[in-house]
């Protein structure tokens, strides 16, 4: 069982299950941990409206 997260729309789960096919290399793995390793973003989490 995994979550969909923020899906609303029943026509998007087609796309959200394929999404569970989806393999990463090594190198891709590797930046995207990097990435998003904790810490790595800051700030709040929306933007500021000016």
């Amino acid at each position: 069982m995994m979550p969909l997260v923020s899906m609303s729309k029943r026509s998007r789960l087609p796309e959200n299950i394929a999404a569970m096919d989806i393999s990463f290399s090594a190198g891709e793995m590797k930046l995207l941990n990097d990435t998003f390793a904790a810490g790595a973003i800051l700030g709040s989490t929306y933007l500021q409206r000016q």
